[in-house]
């Protein structure tokens, strides 16, 4: 039925454009030439009160302004989704009826205490991450003030804490800043202390966790977009691992530009701090390999070097993934003896509380450099679907940095696992990674492998950096984890205020197509797709101060895109050629505010793969409140509230059938819409006022 009714939007469409563009030669799409569909503007699904909002409930002098929460609920239709079960969909993913299906784990509120009171009996003291009782939005959605006020409502409860815990015996206390989760080390008596407080929301058990362990850049094709100009310049990757020799030919010449250190010793577990004295430090020299601390286990903390080389290694002879990228060289492994290890020397692991204090600093060092991506190759556990209420510390810690553009990359783990993953990586907002083989262009047996996996990449006999100047063939999803962190880096420079969710959709609809052993086929990244599209034509911006809106369809979402950045389209245009058409400049608006112009907000939804815009901060502040389903993304540009001299209404339709917005200033093409699909579109009035 979908199908047939598209073939009438593609006929009518046709004809409608001939008459509207006066004969305009223009290419016709092959799947809705409606041009009624807009992917920046998708919304909620909308219930039949929606769809007979009318234009006369809308005051033209303040359109959709003044509703309340209530009236936006009926007219939105936005249905509640069950406390209990809510679905869980990969953030940034394609939207499929397994993911629809898929329900996040719902786990009791302190589902791991009975196992961390047996430790602490045994031990005397257990390791645990709390969670606070208090609202949380990751910070980059956010505006100024209101950051601050998350951070002090989170700063005064930890210390509500604190002062509850007086007199219980708690030790290596670890405040994490920016999300409402501490990490301590507890006895049984402040463990039931915990349980017992209201404003403790859940308690999850410190885990820590080992690294996850011929060219590969000919088989991405690296080298190509080399040669097209994108090396990773100007952009910076964080290396999360067992520290980074910084003088290595691959890694010198200043490519470590900032340092830190996270470690613990923590006797219960016999786990010493590897940083320099013992303490945690960003100072420089803090970053370094962890091989000093094992004299006893050699080559214990080659790990981080090598990674480090795949992501962003430069040489005459050999290069990583972004070989003009800089590092942050983050050390948040400890050192653990060998009876806790279970084996003949001593190992390298990672406290959860250690990487989320690495992941902060990474937060933390935003607005100093350009940092595309995270590296993560560590993990363990094995999860059959998104771990996000088990890990829920961790998984704020990613959601704040991808607010702010930036990815965490988690290999999937080596545990040969063929329809799970460990953790990190199985949390849906994380950019998890399994590894192929080089050669064969398999996935290697060792690769964990799930329906939830994001991407593939060649992990299988790596040469790379290793401490001391040397090289070293190794293989795993640890290695395989760092080519996508360089690829994103190459991204990153090609349109840098690309969002985690375009980048990822971009390396998935680009990538080669690898199929499991488990028949589930997954995309390994490759980097030499190039735009086939015409450039469009250079639009200045008009001496009213207003820039030109740039539309796009795509067959593939049924959607439109709107957006004001040159830098934008063109990126869509050269990675997108099969996904998005560019169309035209729909209308102009203000890139900054002017007296009289209010925010266009612009929301991404990844239930419904589309975008949202409104100028109504009531309808913002609603869809804020929805994290589930909707993610703010910025404001787009400045618009009208009202009928400004010189400015005309953009009509706003909502349509049932493709699950999205459509706006359109032209007034003759609402008409005609009205007419033609009235039971496809349903005009909602006047959404806003820009310039024709």
């Amino acid at each position: 039925m979908k199908s047939k009714i598209r073939a009438t939007v593609v006929l009518f469409s046709v004809l409608f454009l001939l008459m509207a563009c006066g004969g305009e030669n223009k290419p016709v799409r092959e799947a809705g030439k409606n041009e009624n569909v807009a992917q920046e503007d998708t919304a909620a699904g909308i219930n039949e009160a929606s769809r007979n909002y009318n234009d006369s409930r809308v005051k033209a002098d303040n359109p959709l302004s003044d509703l309340t929460s209530e009236e936006l609920q009926k007219r939105l239709g936005v249905l509640p989704i069950e406390k209990d079960e809510p679905p869980q969909v990969s953030w940034g993913g394609p939207f499929t009826d397994e993911v629809l299906n898929r329900k996040i784990e719902n786990a009791p509120r302190h589902a791991q205490l009975s196992q961390l009171r047996a430790k602490s009996d045994a031990s005397g003291t257990a390791k645990v991450i709390i969670g606070l009782n208090l609202p949380f939005t990751p910070k980059g959605m956010l505006t100024e003030s209101a950051q601050v006020a998350q951070v002090e409502a989170i700063a005064n409860a930890k210390n509500g804490i604190l002062k509850a815990l007086a007199g219980h015996n708690v030790q290596n206390v670890k405040i994490l800043s920016y999300i409402p989760y501490m990490a301590m080390s507890v006895d049984s008596a402040a463990l039931d202390a915990l349980a017992a407080n209201p404003q403790v929301s859940v308690i999850e058990e410190d885990t820590p966790v080992p690294p996850t362990l011929l060219e590969s850049i000919p088989l991405i094709k690296a080298d190509t977009a080399w040669s097209s100009g994108y090396t990773g310049a100007g952009q910076t990757v964080a290396i999360l691992d067992t520290g980074v020799d910084k003088t290595h030919y691959m890694l010198d010449a200043g490519k470590v530009v900032s340092e830190a250190c996270y470690s613990t010793t923590y006797a219960p577990y016999s786990s010493t701090s590897v940083c320099p004295g013992g303490v945690n430090s960003t100072a420089s020299g803090s970053g370094v390999d962890c091989n000093a601390k094992f004299p006893d286990a050699p080559g214990e903390c080659h790990h981080g070097t090598h990674v480090a080389g795949i992501a962003a290694g430069s040489d005459a002879s050999r290069s990583g993934v972004a070989k003009n990228a800089n590092i942050i060289a983050i050390q948040v492994f400890s050192r653990f003896e060998k009876s806790f290890c279970g084996s003949t020397k001593p190992c390298a692991m990672s406290y959860t509380s250690d990487f989320i204090l690495g992941l902060q600093r990474v937060y933390a060092l935003r607005s100093t450099y350009n940092i595309a991506a995270a590296n993560l190759s560590l993990g363990g556990g094995r999860y059959y679907g998104n771990c996000d209420a088990s890990q829920s510390a961790t998984k704020a810690a990613i959601d704040n940095l991808r607010s702010v553009g930036i990815a965490t990359v988690i290999s999937s783990g080596n545990g040969y696992y063929k329809d799970s993953m460990g953790a990190p990586a199985c949390i849906s907002t994380a950019v998890s990674v399994g590894a192929t083989n080089d050669v064969s262009n398999t996935v290697d047996a060792y690769s964990n492998s799930a329906s939830f996996l994001s991407l593939l990449a060649p992990g299988s006999w790596i040469n790379s950096a290793v401490p001391g100047g040397g090289l070293a063939n190794w293989s795993g999803t640890s290695m395989a984890a760092p080519h996508v962190t360089g690829a994103w880096a190459l991204k990153k420079q090609q349109s840098p205020a690309a969002s985690v969710a375009e980048v990822l959709s971009n390396l998935q609809s680009t990538g080669v197509s690898v199929t499991d052993t488990n028949g589930i086929a997954k995309k390994r990244i490759k980097l030499d797709t190039a735009s086939s599209q015409p450039p469009p034509p250079v639009v200045p911006p008009r001496p009213d101060g207003t820039s030109p809106i740039y539309r796009f369809w795509s067959a593939v979402h049924t959607h439109h895109f709107f957006t004001m950045s040159a830098e934008e389209r063109d990126y869509i245009i050269a990675t997108w050629p099969n996904v998005w058409s560019y169309e035209r400049v729909s209308y102009y608006a203000h890139s900054n505010a002017v007296a009289g112009t209010s925010p266009l907000y612009r929301f991404w939804s990844d239930p419904y793969q589309g975008h949202f815009f409104t100028s109504s901060e009531a309808e913002r502040n609603y869809f804020l409140s929805m994290p589930h389903l909707w993610t703010y993304e910025r404001i787009a540009y400045y618009v009208y509230n009202y009928q400004a001299p010189g400015s005309s209404a953009v009509y706003r339709f909502w349509s049932d059938l493709y699950k999205g917005y459509f706006y359109t200033i032209s007034a003759s093409e609402k008409d005609y819409v009205i007419a033609t699909w009235p039971n496809v579109w349903s005009y909602q009035g006047i959404a806003f006022y820009a310039m024709p």
